[in-house]
């Protein structure tokens, strides 16, 4: 299940929700807080900065902070398999991100 509340419209909440339960382009990440569009036959995806279904300006992606606190604090690179697997719990949530008011 996605958790969020902050959604810019519900039209935008239904259709991230109905994620795994029925085909949909729209992706959020949680502990990026990030938001994209599957992009099919190519295997990637596209951010988003604005609702594709109202317009709004969607929150700013928190990709970089994320790595630089694990970074810095834990002193732990996401990107290496050993420490990938001692990152916080909190991190891989959006728990971090609200614990800081970000």
């Amino acid at each position: 299940m996605v958790i969020n509340t902050g959604w810019c419209c519900e039209k935008m909440k239904a259709e991230i929700e109905m994620v795994g339960r029925a085909p949909t382009p729209f992706l959020y990440n949680q502990y990026f807080r990030e938001y994209s569009i599957f992009i099919p036959k190519t295997n990637s995806v596209f951010h988003i900065s604005f609702c594709p279904m109202c317009g709004k300006m969607l929150p700013e992606s928190l990709r970089h902070e994320w790595y630089s606190i694990l970074r810095t604090m834990f002193h732990l690179n996401p990107n290496d398999r050993d420490d990938r697997a001692r990152i916080p719990e909190e991190f891989l949530t959006d728990e971090w991100w609200n614990k800081r008011n970000l």
